[in-house]
């Protein structure tokens, strides 16, 4: 049985590798349409570091495109969504598209853990890619 799941996420592993952008990985599909391919979902990003789809090479540039893309001007962690939007009362940030979301931002320094950078993911005004 340990075997028979290790093979499973292998295959897994293998799929969220080839979600791979250039930049990031995608976030899912629906009818229709690629979620993650022009734009860029935090959620998913942390899990792809830590299952292992993404060598260090990968690794590096994902964090940095999180620095540049979400992590830039914020005081208080990686946006969940870029491009920002603006939404509601036409604040940027508001809601999920561009807003920060803790729990992900705690994923994320896990992750970068993993790759030797946390403490640099969870400073404002450094790098998360080194």
């Amino acid at each position: 049985m340990a075997r028979e799941a290790r093979q499973v996420a292998e295959r897994l592993r293998k799929l969220v590798a080839g979600e791979w952008t250039g930049q990031w990985y995608r976030r899912a599909y629906g009818p229709g349409q690629v979620f993650g391919q022009d734009d860029l979902w935090l959620e998913v990003q942390p899990w792809a570091l830590l299952c292992g789809a993404a060598d260090q090479g990968r690794a590096h540039t994902l964090l940095g495109v999180i620095d540049e893309k979400l992590r830039r001007d914020s005081p208080v962690g990686a946006r969940v969504y870029w491009p920002s939007v603006r939404k509601g009362s036409g604040r940027t940030g508001e809601a999920t598209r561009g807003g920060t979301w803790y729990s992900i931002n705690m994923t994320l320094a896990w992750a970068a853990a993993r790759h030797g950078t946390a403490a640099r993911v969870t400073t404002p005004g450094t790098s998360c890619a080194g």
